[in-house]
């Protein structure tokens, strides 16, 4: 996920996309034409049918076949691949014979073998004297399976020199990582992404050839359930299709291979399907066990008050009153739209299901995955809303695949339900093709923006002028206006096809001499300049980490009404966890050193109402500075994140107090509170092990949590003057005073520094004492005074009345004693 627009990561098959638009394209043009249409292609990998994909493994004619010279076991063999030359070839397997049709592994190909992780390169070399060019494999040795009785024998039809992956139907998939937005439903699947790239290509003059998949209808039946629809308005389109016949077999390999590339998981014959047609045209379907459904009646109904379902992950869940359920004649089968039940599902034995196809109202079904901490890939399409008018092409599309892998398959029941009340009729939007071309700045051709607007399937019905009345599609939802219409032509028409203006106006924005944001480069500039590394963390974080946080309250965290899923469930209220989370990140990674600062904002909820603010943290983990030479591996120390706060404060002219600070649940185990101007400014200290077990770090990290709102007020108000540097020297003096050993040197420095004594510059700790010839419960503080007076030149006498003042200060406000 992405900071500000929230982008969804799906996987595409390039193959699959085949099926529905044949054109020969390379990836990374088709890469290019997605990324531009708005269906940004961030990863490409390839996905290999099996390992290596085998790649330089080709069809090969044995020519010659003779007994080794030197080997009673071995062959020496011609084998022709369709070069020039024919390969030679030494060969252990007792079925080699001229005239087959065999795979030979090339010089410089990598093979995986059953059972072996790491590859095997064919070289040329030399068996018992003989040349050997290349091998002739046995199944094991190409991965395909266990058999090493042979070498591999091929149809005779197989065509020399053709790659064996292409012979054998095994090339390799090329898997694209897309980041949609969520409100690009109609792109959520493979025919949704084909219609995009065939907008793209048309718009750049190219012929394409729409090719869906042909479907196969069901045979007439009767009605083999009772369709109880009692919440028309959250199902207002509900179909079942009854098949028997059919079992709970592994699928074929190639929908196992597709499932595969897209990173779905094969479950079985019945399962793969209904996920196939999901992510083939973006519409769901369940698969009921007909055994299941009691009474021969599927209702559709809200569920009772108390009730209790099972789950397909065997979690027992009570349903609220406003869950929708599908249910049997007494009890629910499945939370609609968003999981299935464990025991209404597809069995080990299943031979009959009830495929579901339905449109649920997505406010519904919203509610109900939230409730429930649920996000599959069922409920977050019907959350946005899918394609209504797909119900039953859906299920053709699944009967297809039934009657493909079980040829004896039947359909012996269908019924429907279709509300009248549905708004599901296309969408009429009225469009100025001018104000079109102004707010865009380009004046594309009227012939242009029709042929772009009839790739996406939405079509003229009116034209008066630059007045166009247009019929949208369903399935658009997010094409609601003038401004939709705009944006839709923009990106097939191509941003950058958008021409520059002969003449660039700029100007030069006025900013305060002291801006925030120049506050805040400087302090990154600084930070960076320190060896940290900035990060950048979602505004939006789990909520489970707040219900029970040791210091910060449920009720004053701000929640997200309708969340993505639980981990962006509620606005940040601290920087901390998102940092620590960072830092766990780069220890799982053999990266445990880390320093790390954020700049972000958290959000509050409190009796006067909603408030943010602006913070500043910073983590260090492992060594910092880092390992050098001179010194060594410098593990972190408290010391080194106070160096690092001060230092920043001082780059910005803030004089700051320094207090002791009681642990803070949640955030830090104790440390020091810096206040400027007797107002709170930055906490530091080492982090709570609630905390680190929130990340799942085992590491001690310390961190500061520093207001930075606070922090740019106080700056903004420093003023800065030079001054030329005293002609009169400075005086120092040292004293060592013992005192308490619970009393923190920053407790005697405001003691001190309450002193009014206008030559005292600087004071400074250069010695921290505990042990032999101090009484129990003592420590002493070795403490540098340094005087300057701007205009003379100070005397002992006037040097030696301030050290007294100084002193008794000590006696009086702390109890100190001179050592």
């Amino acid at each position: 996920m992405r900071e500000g627009r929230i982008f969804v990561d799906m996987q595409i098959s390039k193959d699959w996309l085949h099926d529905y638009l044949p054109v020969d394209i390379s990836t990374a043009r088709l890469s290019e034409l997605l990324t531009a249409t708005g269906l940004e292609v961030e990863k490409v990998h390839e996905v290999d049918a099996v390992p290596g994909g085998l790649r330089g493994v080709v069809v090969g004619e044995v020519l010659t076949v003779i007994k080794h010279p030197d080997a009673d076991r071995l062959r020496c063999t011609t084998v022709s691949i369709g070069g020039e030359q024919p390969l030679e070839i030494v060969c252990g397997a007792p079925n080699v014979a001229v005239g087959q049709k065999v795979p030979v592994a090339t010089m410089g190909c990598t093979l995986y073998p059953m059972g072996s992780e790491e590859g095997l390169t064919i070289k040329k070399g030399k068996i018992r004297g003989q040349v050997s060019e290349g091998m002739i494999c046995a199944e094991d040795e190409l991965g395909l399976g266990q058999s090493h009785d042979g070498i591999l024998v091929l149809d005779p039809s197989a065509v020399v020199g053709q790659p064996l992956s292409e012979h054998l139907g095994l090339e390799s998939d090329t898997a694209l990582e897309i980041g949609l937005t969520p409100n690009r439903m109609d792109a959520m699947s493979h025919m949704g992404v084909a219609r995009d790239l065939r907008a793209a290509l048309l718009r750049h003059d190219e012929e394409v050839l729409w090719s869906p998949p042909m479907l196969s209808e069901w045979p007439t039946v009767g009605s083999g359930l009772t369709l109880d629809i009692q919440d028309p308005s959250a199902c207002p389109r509900y179909f079942a299709l009854k098949v028997e016949g059919v079992s709970a077999v592994p699928s074929p390999e190639w929908l196992q291979r597709r499932l595969k590339t897209i990173g779905a998981k094969p479950i079985n014959a019945l399962v793969d399907i209904t996920n196939y047609v999901l992510h083939s045209v973006g519409h769901p379907l369940h698969a009921f066990d007909s055994r299941a459904i009691q009474g021969k009646a599927l209702v559709v109904r809200r569920a009772t008050s108390g009730e209790t379902f099972t789950t397909l992950d065997g979690v027992a869940r009570t349903l609220h009153t406003d869950d929708l359920v599908i249910a049997n004649a007494s009890d629910a089968m499945a939370m609609a739209g968003v999981f299935g039940g464990l025991k209404s599902g597809v069995q080990a034995d299943t031979t009959s299901i009830v495929l579901e196809s339905a449109w649920f109202d997505p406010v519904v079904i919203r509610k109900g995955a939230k409730r429930h901490g649920l996000n599959t890939d069922a409920s977050f399409r019907y959350e946005r809303g899918v394609d209504p008018s797909l119900g039953t092409e859906a299920l053709e599309l699944a009967w297809t695949l039934l009657q493909s892998i079980f040829p004896d398959a039947k359909v012996t029941g269908y019924d429907a339900f279709e509300s009248t009340d549905a708004p599901f009729d296309d969408r009429v939007v009225h469009i100025d093709t001018q104000r079109i071309q102004a707010s865009i700045g380009e004046a594309i051709p009227v012939d242009r923006m029709r042929s772009i607007l009839l790739s996406l399937d939405i079509f003229i019905t009116a034209e008066t002028g630059s007045a166009w009345t247009l019929s949208v599609p369903a399935y658009r939802w997010d094409v609601t206006r003038e401004a939709d219409i705009a944006e839709e032509i923009l990106r097939i028409y191509g941003f950058n096809a958008i021409s520059f203006p002969p003449a660039m106006r700029s100007y030069v924005a006025y900013e305060d001499r002291i801006s925030p944001e120049m506050l805040r480069r400087k302090a990154a500039d600084y930070l960076v300049a320190q060896g940290l590394f900035e990060i950048m963390n979602n505004s939006l974080t789990r909520a489970q980490a707040y219900e029970k946080h040791p210091s910060i309250t449920a009720d004053s965290v701000v929640p997200i009404l309708n969340p993505l899923s639980q981990d962006l469930g509620v606005m940040r209220p601290s920087l901390m966890l998102g940092g620590l989370d960072a830092v766990s990140y780069n220890a799982k990674r053999q990266n445990a050193d880390v320093a790390l600062f954020e700049f972000g904002r958290t959000y509050h909820k409190s009796a006067e109402g909603l408030s943010e603010r602006n913070a500043l943290g910073l983590w260090l983990a492992g060594s910092y500075p880092g390992p050098h030479w001179m010194t060594g591996e410098a593990k972190i120390n408290f010391f080194a994140l106070k160096g690092l706060v001060l230092g920043l404060c001082q780059r910005f002219g803030l004089n700051v107090e320094e207090q002791g600070m009681d642990a803070e649940g949640g955030e830090f185990a104790g440390g020091i509170l810096l206040t400027v101007g007797g107002q709170p400014l930055a906490s530091l200290g080492w982090v709570d092990d609630w905390a680190l077990s929130q990340a799942d770090l085992k590491q001690p990290v310390l961190a500061a949590r520093i207001d930075w709102d606070r922090f740019v007020k106080a700056a903004s108000r420093v003023k800065i003057a030079y001054r030329e540097p005293s002609k009169f020297p400075r005086v120092t003096r040292d004293l060592a005073l013992i005192v308490d050993a619970h009393l923190s040197y920053g407790e005697l420095y405001s003691c001190l520094r309450q002193v009014k004594e206008k030559t005292l510059q600087r004071i400074e700790l250069f010695d921290v004492y505990q042990g032999k010839n101090l009484p129990d419960g003592k420590l002493s503080y070795g403490m540098r005074f340094t005087f300057l007076d701007p205009n003379k030149t100070l005397q002992d006498a006037q040097v030696d009345g301030a050290m007294a003042k100084l002193l008794k200060a000590a006696e009086d406000g702390v109890g100190a004693t001179l050592r």
